[in-house]
């Protein structure tokens, strides 16, 4: 009688274990869904902004700040893509080979304008000198840097900012 016992609760004290585990993994796997949908949620809070890019881009997340999606190339990959500091966005926000673009108010940002807006981003003046992450020909991004007292436009020459005098 005393062996039944013992095996008895020892079965119960088994089931119990498992229960409370059952439910310790319930908690953790309900914790993590709440984490991820809070975050997803806090991504698309904002919407997707107009733009003709809705045309080659999926999956857009939209931060408030920064626009990241997945968009089609000239020759129908789909690469990653972001637009940084989307608050600066004065015109269309469309995709130049994938890569989201958009005309800014050099106003706010501080940049000078030029056809390295279209393949760079992070842009950014520090003391005279404009600082970049610029894409180079096979699509690797770069982090380069120019003198921005530029007196031409300034562009992206296979990752590298280059000054080129006005005419």
């Amino acid at each position: 009688m005393v062996l039944a016992d013992a095996a008895h609760y020892g079965e119960v004290a088994m089931r119990t274990m498992l229960s409370k585990s059952r439910v310790v993994s319930l908690g953790a796997a309900l914790a993590v869904t709440l984490a991820a949908t809070a975050a997803a949620s806090q991504a698309h809070l904002y919407g997707s902004p107009p733009g003709s890019y809705l045309n080659s881009c999926t999956d857009v997340i939209n931060t408030g700040t920064q626009l990241r999606a997945r968009c089609k190339t000239h020759d129908e990959r789909w690469i990653p893509a972001q637009l940084q500091h989307l608050l600066f966005c004065v015109s269309d926000i469309s995709t130049d080979d994938g890569v989201l673009v958009c005309t800014r108010d050099r106003t706010m940002n501080g940049g000078p304008v030029g056809s390295y807006e279209k393949t760079c981003r992070d842009i950014h003046r520090v003391e005279g000198q404009l600082y970049a992450t610029c894409r180079r020909r096979l699509g690797e991004w770069v982090p380069t840097s120019i003198n921005a007292t530029c007196m031409g436009e300034i562009s992206n020459e296979d990752g590298a900012l280059t000054c080129n005098p006005a005419p």
